[in-house]
């Protein structure tokens, strides 16, 4: 069965890689090592967390048809509070952190996801940084790998300019 949220990211891809086409230059480097045919997931993308467009550009790495998709990711829970943003959020797949309520409850949903076949997307750092310098990373996605035995698959973002 296709949910929501995969059908509007796909649509939103097509959107977003014909908007960074035509505005923005996305590149993709070293992705030796990686047989996107013979990707399944699901996969906890874990990333760093640069500027608030990065679940899209994270989106845009690979290519429409990757089994990767759909990806979820978590959010801030302050992003839920605000109606019109918490709609599409959620029409997204994006799901609250349930952040300082502790690594048991902020993981039971993302474990739920992994389990039903679909990949989550996870910032390492619990808050974005626009520094080079990574801040240390927070245990949950050490424990997510664990508890789902799903891979990681890292992801860096760079911004030029």
């Amino acid at each position: 069965m296709i949910s929501i949220y995969a059908i509007f990211q796909k649509a939103f891809w097509i959107i977003f890689y014909i908007v960074e086409k035509a505005l923005f230059d996305l590149t993709v480097e070293n992705r030796s090592g990686l047989n996107l045919a013979e990707m399944k997931g699901p996969y906890i993308v874990a990333s760093n967390h640069k500027r608030r467009i990065d679940p899209f550009v994270i989106g845009l790495a690979f290519p429409l048809t990757n089994k990767i998709y759909p990806i979820r990711f978590m959010t801030a829970d302050g992003f839920l509070k605000i109606p019109i943003l918490a709609q599409y959020i959620r029409l997204m797949g994006g799901f609250p952190t349930y952040y300082k309520q502790g690594i048991d409850k902020s993981l039971e949903l993302p474990l739920k996801i992994l389990n039903e076949g679909v990949s989550v997307g996870y910032f390492p750092e619990g808050s974005m940084n626009k520094s080079d310098v990574l801040k240390e990373a927070k245990r949950g996605v050490a424990v997510l790998a664990f508890k789902s035995k799903a891979p990681i698959l890292p992801v860096a973002i760079k911004y030029s300019g």
